[in-house]
């Protein structure tokens, strides 16, 4: 994949985190190699109109079947969709694709964000690059 493509992730990452609420506390996430954030569903439209700005594509249970092949395997990879869950999508075009996961808790008080790297054809040094990019944008 071409260092812009890389770069060019990376500022997209650093504009999502500053288009975030401060009160957002991050946390790496070890299961998902990404970062992680819960708030209550009171914040829900705030949050949910940044994702939807800063993302290309969301993804849910009604619109799944018609996804590019990439989306619905990262969906696989990464447990499934259920009710109420979505998943960001960040261009396909480029070799490591942004996610963004939106699920719901079982309480339903709170919500969790996931932000991880993706890439079927991707290098593991894009990916690392990546990875790197979200732990300096969230500060974790």
């Amino acid at each position: 994949m071409p260092e812009t493509s890389v770069s060019d992730l990376g500022i997209t990452i650093e504009a999502l985190g500053e288009s975030l609420p401060d009160f957002l506390k991050w946390e790496w996430d070890d299961r998902f190699d990404g970062v992680l954030a819960a708030f209550e569903i009171t914040e829900k439209d705030r949050i949910l109109a940044v994702l939807a700005a800063r993302f290309g594509q969301a993804w849910d249970l009604t619109n799944i079947s018609d996804a590019p092949e990439g989306t619905r395997a990262a969906i696989q990879r990464f447990g499934g969709l259920t009710a109420n869950q979505l998943l960001f999508t960040s261009d396909w075009n480029q070799g490591v694709v942004l996610l963004g996961f939106w699920w719901p808790w079982g309480n339903g008080a709170n919500i969790s964000i996931r932000f991880v790297p993706y890439g079927l054809d991707a290098s593991g040094s894009d990916i690392e690059s990546v990875k790197s990019a979200f732990k300096i944008a969230f500060g974790v």
